[in-house]
């Protein structure tokens, strides 16, 4: 059964569906690890103060605790 109005697929529409996965996936990872990087979420610190690097911690194993508990 065919939907009123749908027409054959496009060319990019078929190309699309014969990439692989994989390599679809691979292409996004990249691109959003460039794009940390980018952003400064990746990588070596920016700062210059030796304020140790608390990213990807919690907020309760840190020295930010008392902020980090509900009120």
């Amino acid at each position: 059964m065919r939907r009123e109005g749908a027409g054959e697929p496009s060319t990019g529409q078929i190309a699309a569906l014969l990439v692989p996965v994989s390599t679809t996936l691979r292409e996004g990872r990249t691109a959003v690890d460039a794009a940390k990087i980018g952003l400064g979420e990746r990588g070596p610190v920016w700062w210059t103060d030796g304020a140790p690097d608390l990213n990807r911690h919690l907020a309760k194993t840190t020295q930010y605790v008392a902020q980090a508990r509900p009120r």
